[in-house]
């Protein structure tokens, strides 16, 4: 049971992680050379030495580059089946399990394993946690690919 509760408890935080692989920014951009119109030493502008490439790097890791085969692959075959197994599956999964269940909720077996997820509600909304489990994760997109757009959203 212990594991459960633990689950629920850092459900929403291990999400927002997990999301946190698809957030990328661009960092760079074109730069005009400074002030000083200075030469090179084959008598060219050395000004055109200034221009940088705009990258687009993961924000919460400035030192992977997401146009990288490697970052491709973590976020579509590690990122991506995470989320939906556990931000996803488990809440649902636990709603319909609370559902389904709902008329068994006095068991003593059962309701020791799951009281923490129906303590407090109906036993009609037993499933209820689920949905506010649900409703953290949509928070947690929401909170992480805005935040590249800072606070004029």
């Amino acid at each position: 049971m212990s594991c459960i509760v633990v689950g629920f408890l850092i459900h929403a935080t291990v999400s927002k992680a997990a999301l946190q692989l698809f957030t990328c920014i661009d960092i760079g951009g074109t730069s005009t050379g400074g002030g000083s119109a200075s030469t090179g030493a084959n008598g060219g502008d050395a000004s055109a030495l200034d221009v940088a490439e705009t990258r687009s790097v993961l924000m919460y890791d400035m030192d992977v580059n997401c146009d990288s085969r490697l970052s491709f692959v973590a976020k579509f075959f590690v990122g991506m089946p995470f989320f939906m197994v556990y931000s996803i599956g488990i809440p649902m999964a636990a709603g319909i399990l609370m559902w389904r269940m709902r008329e068994h909720l006095d068991d003593p077996i059962f309701g020791r394993r799951f009281y923490f997820l129906f303590a407090g509600f109906r036993t009609e909304a037993a499933y209820w946690e689920s949905v506010v489990a649900l409703r953290k994760v949509g928070i947690a997109v929401i909170s992480v690919f805005l935040r590249p757009e800072g606070v004029d959203v």
